[in-house]
């Protein structure tokens, strides 16, 4: 089979939606599909600038003929034209990680330009996948696609090292999410700032993407929170520099406003580390019970609470790795998720 899918900007960006994407091409390619991968020009995605998009058609009229069209969803659901155009040539599947208009610290009228080109979009298209059943729920709900041709594929997981650390003298609270509204980390630092009593140290690893004026404001809000001797921002990482962060946490915690999926969770989760998350989206989803702490998405309050839990309370902790641990066989691999992307498609096609 042959698939055109279809990115905006690099393959290599260090985010969960590329990883996806990465993997499912990956997975795809050596079942024997014949892929090829097409990069639109521009890195500023979902706001494509004029020079971006003047060079689309070009580009997509370079591409290796297909048999079919998967288009992500990041750059789908601002180019409705686009999908339209590939639609009048052969079956296209939207890929939905999640829906734009929900992404945090958006405009009112940002979120309806959003909803607007999304749902444009969507009428020219012959199926959905998306990464959760939260968010194939969404897109029925929000969007009024018909339901048989929503389909869900799961994101595999790493089975990376089983965390082993015990507890020091500090906790080690590692977070992993980019620089942006959506993943909270302002919520999880005035949490933190409630706790300053106890002894804890929190790593945060992700990328800025540009989020130049976030990022200096979180570092403020750390200063005034006077948490900058245990707060340190990592920026980007590689997956060596990831693993030994796994492996000097004692818990994981992220605040994330929304997730289509939550695939840091996940992972953390087969590494057998508890994890504290939020009700946002997907997340509630993809933490099997007994495997962690939720709190309400943006609840600075309660998610001090769990914080303060896991740190305190040792037999909580060692329930929820043991739970974690027992969990594990239940998140499919990228071999097995690579599998059902491709047989979606050639149900499709």
């Amino acid at each position: 089979m042959r698939v055109r899918f279809i990115i905006p900007g690099a393959i290599d960006t260090p985010s969960g939606g590329y990883r996806y994407d990465r993997q499912i091409i990956e997975e795809m390619a050596l079942i024997g599909a014949d892929v090829d991968l097409v990069s639109l020009p521009g890195s500023t995605y979902p706001f494509p600038d004029k020079a971006a998009l003047s060079k689309i058609d070009d580009v997509i009229a370079a591409a290796k003929p297909a048999d079919i069209a998967v288009v992500d969803g990041l750059a789908g659901g601002v180019l409705p034209g686009l999908l339209a155009n590939l639609a009048s040539t052969m079956p296209v599947v939207a890929l939905i990680h999640h829906p734009l208009f929900l992404e945090a610290g958006l405009s009112k009228a940002q979120i309806e330009a959003f909803r607007g080109s999304e749902a444009a979009g969507l009428s020219h298209v012959k199926a959905v996948i998306t990464t959760s059943p939260a968010t194939t729920r969404t897109v029925q709900e929000m969007f009024g696609f018909d339901p048989e041709h929503i389909h869900t594929v799961i994101p595999g997981v790493e089975r990376g090292p089983k965390n082993k650390v015990q507890m020091g003298e500090e906790a080690r609270i590692l977070s992993i999410g980019s620089i942006s509204e959506r993943k909270g980390h302002d919520v999880m630092i005035d949490a933190l700032a409630r706790i300053k009593d106890l002894r804890f140290r929190l790593d945060i690893a992700g990328a800025s993407f540009g989020n130049d004026a976030l990022l200096a404001s979180l570092k403020q809000r750390v200063i005034q929170a006077g948490l900058e001797s245990r707060v340190t921002f990592h920026g980007a990482v590689t997956e060596s520099e990831l693993d030994q962060l796994y492996a000097s946490a004692d818990f994981f915690a992220l605040a994330s406003r929304y997730e289509g999926y939550g695939m840091v969770y996940a992972e953390a989760i087969v590494r057998g580390l508890p994890v504290i998350g939020t009700d946002g989206g997907a997340i509630p989803d993809t933490i099997p019970p007994d495997c962690g702490l939720i709190a309400k998405a943006g609840d600075s309050g309660t998610l001090s609470e769990h914080l303060r839990t896991m740190i305190e309370n040792h037999d909580v902790r060692q329930a929820m790795r043991q739970a974690a641990l027992a969990a594990e066989p239940a998140f499919p691999t990228w071999k097995s998720a690579g599998a059902l992307f491709l047989e979606t498609l050639r149900s499709v096609a």
